[in-house]
């Protein structure tokens, strides 16, 4: 009986800090961030730089050990995470002088890297697996007398338009469009667009164009 007595104690005083922790959370993130909407969840794990630039959504979840940068050079708002963006633990988003627009609703999995140099646009509906990557610009080459670190950037930008799945631990790189409808298979590299509703594969190099279609009519 003492024992079942202690147990529930301790479940209240947990649960009560835990109410405590998300309100002071609440609270400190309103204060820093550049904008955000209510209801929201930041993880006080949660680190934000430049967080005047920063823009978060209603509905938003974030969660503990993600870094946000707002750095931009371009928009009021290098970071814009739209309504019901949920990103797990451990990512890492960086607008690196362009900026990152989510629209919303948007899943993204554990330990992830968004770089926003070029800009990256993402759509309605989108979802990522755990440990992928999405790099806005790409490093020039050119000479090979002058240190790579030393040539600069190339900065297209990247689009992934609505209802996309990009598979875990797929690499999209600079200057890429992903139509709307798509899927990016788990470990896929992917260098050159993808049409809407299409599957795009690394195990088989090509486009599978159309196959969520003929699916759909068998």
């Amino acid at each position: 009986m003492a024992t079942a007595l202690l147990s529930g104690a301790v479940g209240v005083a947990a649960s009560g800090l835990s109410k405590c922790r998300r309100l002071i959370a609440r609270y400190y993130f309103r204060t820093i961030l550049g904008t955000t909407e209510s209801p929201y969840q930041i993880d006080l794990g949660v680190e934000i730089r430049n967080a005047d630039r920063v823009s978060v959504g209603s509905n938003t979840v974030i969660k503990r050990g993600t870094i946000l940068n707002g750095r931009s050079d371009e928009r009021r708002f290098g970071l814009l995470l739209g309504p019901e963006s949920y990103i797990k633990e451990y990512c890492y988003l960086d607008s690196y002088g362009g900026f990152i627009e989510i629209a919303g609703p948007c899943a993204v999995g554990q330990f992830c890297v968004f770089h926003g140099g070029g800009g990256l646009k993402i759509g309605r509906y989108v979802i990522f697996g755990a440990h992928c990557q999405v790099i806005a610009s790409n490093h020039i080459f050119a000479n090979l007398e002058l240190p790579y670190m030393l040539q600069g950037d190339r900065a297209r930008g990247i689009t992934i338009e609505d209802n996309v799945w990009i598979g875990g631990g797929s690499i999209i790189l600079d200057g890429i469009t992903i139509g709307r409808n798509s899927v990016v298979g788990a470990g896929a590299i992917v260098t050159r667009d993808v049409p809407p509703n299409s599957i795009y594969s690394d195990r088989a190099p090509r486009l599978i164009e159309g196959a969520l279609h003929r699916r759909a009519r068998v």
